[in-house]
């Protein structure tokens, strides 16, 4: 099939040399379609790579030749694609485009013109799929273009919408493939395919990229990257149901896409309020010493704030294209992040790094050993308060998931009482009551499930709590 694309290819370019290079002109100036074309190219390589399939050749994907993007699928099928980057599209040039292609492809490629299929890619869609065909339809019959053509041709056209496509080569790049460069390669591969587009070296460029990528592929002593780039799908699910619940470990954003944690938009939506005041101040900030300015969400121990952050991440996320890198508690990465942003801003991406809860014992031991200092933390002693309370726990009967690594236990009063009333009353009472959140707290519709359960956090010293 790669030959058939070949013929069609010159076939398009013959009439009218500027053909050849039409698509590329009009491609150069707009920085969106750039990044759909490379995003076009590391999906196809990477998809290969995790398959151990051969990574196609460069010339299975190309621009300067059939509309804005030609894709040769491993399937054998043709996908021509029009970008846009806007919704405020004119249909009647992109008809006319994609019939004259089709019309071609039947006298050049005859018996393979069923293989094709035309996209259009754009950032924004104000018209479904089915409203796109039935505007076909109208312009078919008004441009007196055959029934048979026309019914065939329809079926052919799809849409698609791709937000941000730097945020999905990012994501391969640094979630999938450990790059620890991504904003110096994101950079090169988009400069390298601007400066060959004037020389109609693009199969050129292409294929540069490819040995790159599969050598990012097969680095054996890949660095430890755990900083996350957040995704368009990072966020909460229409409906949240019942389900487990975190306990032991800190809230990723793939929790937040599969609905773990309950609604709570009376929070959520000042805590939106309060960052986009926040922000509108960064512009009158005279203090040029203020080199990254800092948002903080504060509160007590099991507030949820941690939850927070990830909803708050999703809501900038779906209203700004911004980059995301989250570090969870690896704030000994910060510099790398930092790094990261400074480049991608110089490119002319805003970037916001976020982190949860960087100055826990436990992160400040990583960043001490990330820097260098001869420091010991004080990592053990926390431990003991957690152990501690996990054993007086246990032989007491509650029930519970050991916490890995975190300071919180989520346990199951036991039979005893007769409900978490029965307990909080025992709980509560002398003169050193218990201080605990109530299990219905975590629960979507402070349902059942979690009526005998409650949260403990192990963040005081034993001397404090009287740990007896």
């Amino acid at each position: 099939m790669l030959e058939k694309l070949s013929i069609l290819r010159q076939a398009w370019q013959q009439p009218d040399n500027k053909r050849a290079m039409g698509g590329i002109h009009a491609l150069s100036g707009f920085d969106y379609q750039f990044a759909i074309f490379l995003r076009s190219v590391i999906n196809r390589i990477y998809n290969a790579i995790k398959n151990d399939e051969l990574p196609p050749l460069s010339d299975s994907l190309c621009t300067e030749a059939i509309s804005d993007i030609t894709e040769l699928t491993p399937e054998g099928l043709l996908y021509i694609t029009q970008v846009k980057l806007r919704a405020n599209v004119e249909f009647g040039k992109i008809f006319s485009e994609f019939w004259e292609i089709f019309e071609l492809a039947k006298h050049v490629i005859p018996g393979d013109e069923d293989k094709l299929h035309f996209w259009l890619c754009t950032s924004v869609m104000s018209s479904s799929e089915s409203d796109i065909r039935a505007k076909f339809r109208s312009w078919a019959k008004k441009e007196k273009v055959s029934e048979m053509t026309a019914s065939c041709l329809e079926h052919r056209i799809h849409a698609k919408v791709v937000e941000h496509p730097e945020d999905q080569i990012l994501h391969i790049l640094v979630n999938q493939m450990r790059d620890d460069k991504p904003e110096k390669h994101l950079a090169e591969w988009k400069g390298r395919l601007l400066s060959s587009s004037s020389k109609g070296k693009f199969d050129e460029a292409v294929g540069r990229i490819r040995e790159e990528l599969i050598e990012i592929a097969n680095r054996v002593n890949k660095p430890e990257v755990p900083i996350y780039v957040w995704q368009s799908t990072d966020r909460p699910p229409s409906d949240v149901v019942h389900g487990d619940v975190l306990t032991g470990s800190q809230p990723w954003p793939r929790q937040l896409r599969e609905g773990f944690f309950a609604p709570r938009h009376y929070v959520y939506d000042d805590l939106v309020e309060a960052f986009t005041q926040w922000r509108e101040t960064l512009s009158d900030t005279t203090d040029v010493s203020i080199r990254m300015p800092v948002f903080w969400i504060g509160g007590r121990s099991g507030s949820g704030k941690s939850v927070a952050l990830l909803h708050l991440l999703a809501n900038i996320h779906s209203q700004e294209n911004v980059r995301i890198f989250w570090l969870q508690q690896s704030i000994q990465y910060l510099p790398d992040a930092i790094r990261w942003a400074v480049s991608l801003r110089k490119q002319g991406y805003d970037t916001i790094i976020a982190a949860d809860d960087p100055f826990a014992p436990a992160t400040q031991q990583k960043v001490i050993q990330k820097i260098g200092c001869n420091v010991k933390g004080k990592i053990k002693k926390y431990e003991k308060r957690v152990n501690n309370l996990s054993k007086i726990l246990k032989e007491n009967g509650f029930k519970f998931q050991e916490p890995k690594g975190g300071f919180y236990l989520f346990p199951e009063i036991p039979d005893i009482f007769r409900d978490l009333g029965d307990f909080m009353n025992y709980a509560h009472s002398g003169y050193d009551p218990l201080l605990f959140v109530p299990g219905p707290a975590f629960s979507a519709h402070g349902g059942e499930k979690y009526s005998r359960h409650i949260r403990l956090s192990g963040c005081v010293s034993e001397k404090e709590s009287g740990q007896n």
